[in-house]
């Protein structure tokens, strides 16, 4: 029959196809045969078909027919067997075994095919060809301020939560955007999601990036426009400028060198213990134990010999870091007297006897000297002004108070005026992890007007604020949530109490003594040190991950044996600020940790989570970050009030000065220092620098009130059923006049009579006569007023009364 003829026709390959495919069915021959003679159809066959899901056709010269075909003619299982049951026959498993493989295993290589073959396929993409490093990353790109000695202009950081990657690049391009990704996929690997902010040089369907994401099964996801902070890859970005400026700026690098100084600070976190990973970023994400071994004979910038093979001789260079893609294991980046970066295996490093040499002093002198050519810059110092500001240094400046009467004061101002809770920081639960976050402002309805409801009580406040977290998110919360989140992080005087994670880094000030200086001399000759930590800072990263400076006399009470073992390990216990305890707090160390227990620091610089400055110049600075004028109107009002207490010398500040001008009185200085009260409003008060002065005895002491005495008179109350009236006097010592006689240089915060001589002439707080002059004051005055003061305590003053009703009393104060 005809069918029998066309199946002769048919190769041995076209046998084994139908022997295995449904679409070789008894339909299709009879249809074949119609269609043409059997001696054609192999050709016709192996020309191809044009196959819809309703029709085939088969084209031959100028005759067409067309051909109907089932769904079911078409085959379901060429390739890519997903079952379990289907894994289960191939492999031998059981059940729980294959289902326990398909979880643990990926088919990224498989093809899918239902129609017969017709052409050869296209090259597949290779899945083994870049390891798979899974989960979600972020990535962005972000811009130095110089272009960096091989001409990059910007870079690119991939990251996911721990780990950093950067790849240098002359622009944002679409092609150097493809570098980095292809640089990422083959140095760390593929991600299962990669998230961006939707720049459309990396994520527009067109780019060669976006296809490379798309071949090898990586899932794209912009951020919404216009919400950059959602992409974590921007606190990658903050957190490697900071370290990197502070490392250039420390070293003194060259600003061109940042992309060896990037590389090297990302290298250097990826291999740091994580406490939230327990282990290194490295290993978890290639999931073997890293080397450091590369890192650890060099510092950044660090001087070294590396061996000149031109010259046969070894040259002096500078430490750029470890050369991963050139040349062999522990290869290093060098920066000759050229300027231009090399690769080197055989380097050393000088050692501290060849820099104090005469002759290779002068030869590293020359180098640097050499580099600042190269470089065209006058010094090598980096400028600090775009380093965050809790890793700078406070200076003590003042600044103009602005007598505006338009501001109000204080506390004539309704509550609603000023947002106490803006900039104030809190810690918050979100998502089952506690963050730190900022009170930036408070939020607005669709009308322009504040929600919630304010009042005096914190914890019955319902106005609403928008709180942004440090991963650049953000959230709204009610006033009683922040202040109860406030309140239980403090103790009773407003601190938060921190627990050390690890210090980080130290700097060393002009006020730090130096080893020549630290010795005093007693009346018999003997030679003492100075016992001081002036001048020392420390970078402390605590638990709840935030950082910042800490003074060393701070740093030294609550974690002296942390403080001793940084400063051994970094070589500094010699500084006349450890010398004289470091080594004997090691000696003693089980001893100290059995006393001291778990260690804790009181935040000082926080009070309720809202900043307290130091300086005038920190308040406007906290100002102007919040948005307000809070600090400013509290300075104000109380140099408003202070006022009265100074008179203006009938001299110049010269003759002041020398003693001819105020014979017999005595210069002190003077400052404000700041507080935050229990309803977050802002305080300030001026005080007088007492210890300066050392006035008699008799002109200090002041008495107060016995205990018993105060429990006697709630006890007659409470028992006759009276009530007790309490009050409070403001700036009480400055109804009291000074004793002493005293004068201060005004500052800019006294306006017209800033720079001029003035005699204080009130009781300030702050010296040593002012509660002695108070009481003194304050007792005559109650004693004008009818009272008398009582024999067992005279600070208890009583004054016979008469009701209306002609029943004798006694009135106690």
């Amino acid at each position: 029959s005809a069918r029998r003829v066309a199946a002769m026709q048919f190769s041995e390959s076209d046998r084994m196809m139908r022997s295995i495919s449904s679409v070789f069915t008894d339909r299709f021959y009879d249809e074949a045969v119609n269609v043409s003679s059997a001696s054609s159809i192999d050709k016709d066959l192996r020309s191809g078909f044009r196959v819809t899901r309703r029709v085939k056709a088969v084209e031959k010269g100028s005759i067409l027919s067309d051909i109907k075909y089932h769904p079911k003619d078409f085959s379901e299982t060429r390739h890519s067997r997903y079952s379990k049951e289907d894994l289960m026959r191939q492999f031998r498993l059981n059940d729980k075994a294959a289902q326990l493989t398909l979880d643990c295993t990926t088919r990224y290589g498989t093809r899918c095919a239902k129609e017969p073959l017709a052409k050869r396929y296209k090259s597949p993409t290779n899945p083994s060809k870049y390891r798979r490093c899974g989960g979600t990353w972020y990535t962005d790109t972000f811009f130095p301020e110089e272009k960096a000695i091989n001409g990059y202009r910007c870079c690119q950081i991939f990251y996911n939560e721990y780990y950093y990657f950067i790849y240098p690049m002359e622009n944002k391009s679409g092609e150097n955007l493809m570098r980095a990704l292809e640089a990422f996929a083959c140095c760390v690997g593929l991600p299962d999601v990669l998230k961006s902010d939707g720049a459309s040089e990396i994520g527009g369907r067109k780019t060669r990036t976006r296809s490379f994401m798309s071949r090898n099964h990586v899932k794209f996801r912009p951020t919404e426009a216009g919400k950059q902070k959602h992409n974590k890859a921007e606190t990658a970005i903050r957190i490697i400028k900071s370290r990197t400026k502070r490392l250039m700026t420390k070293r003194n690098v060259p600003k061109r060198l940042w992309d060896y100084a990037y590389k090297y600070e990302s290298e250097v976190l990826n291999r740091i213990w994580q406490p939230r990973l327990g282990r290194t970023p490295e290993e978890d994400v290639f999931k073997e134990t890293p080397n450091i071994s590369e890192y650890l004979d060099f510092g950044f910038y660090d001087w070294c010999w590396y061996w000149s093979v031109s010259d046969k001789v070894a040259k002096i260079g500078r430490w750029l870091g470890v050369s991963k893609n050139q040349g062999e294991h522990l290869s290093y980046y060098i920066l000759p007297i050229s300027g231009l970066p090399i690769v080197s295996s055989t380097v050393q490093a000088v050692t501290q006897d060849e820099m104090r040499d005469p002759k290779y002093h002068e030869l590293l002198t020359n180098f640097d000297e050499k580099i600042k050519a190269r470089f065209d810059i006058k010094d090598l110092r980096n400028n600090l002004d775009d380093v965050p500001a809790w890793s700078l240094l406070d200076d003590d400046l003042a600044a103009t108070v602005v007598d505006d009467p338009l501001i109000m004061e204080a506390d004539d101002a309704d509550v609603q005026t000023f947002d106490k809770l803006v900039g104030a920081g809190v810690s918050i639960v979100r998502g089952g992890e506690r963050m730190r976050g900022v009170v930036k402002s408070r939020m607005k309805d669709e009308y322009g007007g504040l929600k919630g409801r304010t009042n005096p009580n914190p914890l019955l406040d319902t106005s609403e604020y928008y709180v942004e977290f440090e991963d650049g998110s953000s959230d709204s919360y009610t006033a009683n949530i922040i202040a109860e989140s406030i309140f239980s992080q403090v103790d009773d005087e407003g601190k938060e109490h921190l627990l050390v994670e690890e210090l980080i880094d130290h700097r060393k000030t002009d006020a730090a003594l130096s080893r020549q200086d630290c010795w005093i001399t007693s009346k018999n000759g003997d030679k003492k040190m100075r016992r001081t930590t002036k001048g020392w800072m420390f970078l402390i990263r605590w638990k709840d991950g935030s950082s910042n400076w800490i003074p060393l006399k701070d740093l030294k009470e609550s974690n002296p044996i942390e403080v001793a073992e940084y400063a051994t390990a970094h070589k500094i216990v010699e500084e006349p600020a450890f010398a004289w305890w470091a080594k004997e707090v090691l000696r003693k160390r089980r001893r100290i940790l059995s006393k001291l227990g778990k260690s804790k620091y009181w935040r000082t610089t926080e009070k309720f989570g809202i900043k307290v400055p130091k300086t005038v110049d920190e308040a406007m600075r906290l100002d102007k970050e919040n948005g307000n004028t809070l600090w400013m109107d509290a300075i104000q009002k109380e140099m408003k009030h202070v006022m009265p207490a100074f008179s203006r010398a009938k001299c110049t500040l010269d003759e002041a000065k020398s003693g001819k001008g105020l014979p017999g009185h005595q210069q002190i200085k003077c400052h404000l220092i700041f507080d935050v009260k229990m309803d977050f409003s802002r305080k300030a008060r001026f005080v007088a620098g007492g210890h300066l002065t050392d006035p008699p005895a008799s002109m200090t002491y002041s008495s107060v009130v016995s205990r018993e005495t105060v429990r006697i008179a709630l006890l007659l109350a409470a028992l006759n059923d009276l009530d007790v009236c309490a009050a409070d006097i403001g700036n009480a010592y400055l109804n009291a006049p000074c004793k002493e006689k005293i004068w201060i240089v005004a500052g800019p915060e006294f306006g017209e009579d800033a720079g001029k001589p003035m005699v204080i002439t009130r009781a300030l707080y702050g010296l040593k006569s002012s509660g002695a002059a108070w009481r003194q004051m304050l007792s005559a005055s109650i004693k004008k007023m009818g009272f008398t003061s009582s024999k067992g305590d005279p600070d208890l003053y009583y004054k016979p009364q008469m009701k209306p009703d002609g029943t004798k009393y006694y009135e106690y104060l």
